[in-house]
């Protein structure tokens, strides 16, 4: 989205809201953080599907993993090393 949008995007939100609110100016401002935040949150569910479609995910540590073969024996091992790496276990 450009900033054009953004803001367009928002003032609809505003517009709705001010009744609720009182203060267009405070409407706004509320309605640009949540648009922000849509747009976070979109992007960030966007790069996990596609994350998904590659077959990568990420760690306890946020590190980037290739996930394993469907088996369930080696889904079990993998788990297991994870959480070993990850210290899960030891405080265990």
């Amino acid at each position: 989205m450009t900033k054009s949008e953004i803001f367009k995007a928002a003032h609809r939100l505003a517009q709705r809201t001010v009744s609720t609110v009182g203060n267009y100016s405070i409407a706004l401002s509320l309605a640009l953080k949540n648009t922000y935040k849509m747009i976070r949150h979109e992007k960030m569910h966007a790069e996990r599907m596609e994350m998904k479609k590659l077959g990568l995910m990420f760690n306890m540590s946020g590190q980037k993993v290739k996930m394993p073969e469907p088996s369930t024996e080696t889904q079990i091992k993998w788990s297991v090393d994870q959480s070993n790496e990850s210290g899960l276990l030891a405080a265990l």
